[in-house]
């Protein structure tokens, strides 16, 4: 309806789709009636709220309808990833998951990170997901590596992983599937003002384990790196990538896509061209890359 706004969208390995809007998490899955056909006669797949996903109505509550999503609260659901075992991981602004009807005894505390079943049970035991467990500030980006293991950027600086509070994180940090913090990858986003202007929006993975990292930073460890650079799998800035000198320090890279298998690198964002330099090729919005930059 019209107040389904969707800011995140990702299709499961059985084709049902998970659905973010604003701070709700749906899942849709296929049905066979209705059958609806576009101009051309093609029957197009219809789909429906899955009802055993998120807040369960009580069987005895006749009047309460809301099923077949999950309640956040404290903001918006921003990435979502699923894990090899089809768990599913999502990371935002929110803070707390709801008791809204009978889905959880008392409200959950958790902060910009979590994992749930495929039925939207949050796991509460083996992903540090309660109490003041996680980061400080929004996670935009989630991506996940061939161990299940996760590179997460955003606009933090401090995790908590359940024991330690870790801090100077700027902006990217790589978890194990567990959730705790991987301390052996360091980062040091070098961007001046703390704020919007250092935030990570986007990540992807070649396949030879190097990360592409892209936002609205300017510099990465103290080398000019307009909006995208790439990082070894270690966090150490990969100088071999091509600066984009291009880009104009306005704006942002906000998504990456990497393409298989030639790794080439697929960039959407609100950045423009060098228009100053007549010699450069215009890209405004959207450009596809080379492997290496």
């Amino acid at each position: 309806n019209n107040s389904l706004r969707p800011n995140v969208i990702h299709v499961l390995s059985d084709n049902s789709i998970l659905v973010a809007s604003g701070n709700r998490l749906y899942k849709l899955v296929k049905i066979l009636e209705p059958n609806t056909k576009n101009a051309d006669g093609v029957v197009l797949d219809t789909y429906a709220l899955s009802t055993t996903f998120g807040n369960y109505t009580h069987p005895n509550d006749t009047d309460n309808e809301r099923t077949g999503y999950l309640d956040l609260t404290g903001g918006l659901i921003r990435t979502i990833t699923v894990l090899s075992d089809n768990s599913i991981i999502i990371g935002g602004q929110f803070t707390t998951i709801s008791n809204t009807n009978t889905r959880f005894n008392t409200a959950r505390a958790v902060k910009r990170k979590a994992k749930l079943d495929t039925n939207g049970t949050l796991d509460i035991t083996t992903f540090n997901s309660t109490g003041s467990n996680g980061f400080d500030k929004t996670v935009w980006t989630i991506i996940k590596d061939s161990s299940d293991d996760l590179y997460v950027g955003g606009q933090f600086t401090e995790y908590h992983d359940g024991t330690t509070n870790t801090t100077g994180l700027d902006q990217i940090v790589k978890l194990n599937s567990s959730g705790d913090l991987n301390t052996a990858f360091v980062t040091n986003v070098d961007t001046g003002p703390s704020g919007e202007d250092d935030t990570i929006f986007a990540l992807g993975l070649q396949s030879d384990g190097k990360i592409i990292i892209g936002g609205s930073f300017v510099s990465f460890d103290g080398v000019d790196m307009i909006h995208i650079c790439r990082l070894l799998d270690t966090g150490v800035l990969d100088t071999s990538f091509a600066n984009l000198s291009r880009l104009s320090t306005e704006g942002a890279v906000l998504a990456i896509l990497v393409q298989s298998p030639s790794n080439k690198i697929i960039i959407g964002g609100s950045f423009n061209g060098n228009t100053g330099n007549s010699s450069e090729i215009g890209m405004r919005g959207f450009c596809r890359l080379n492997s290496d930059g």
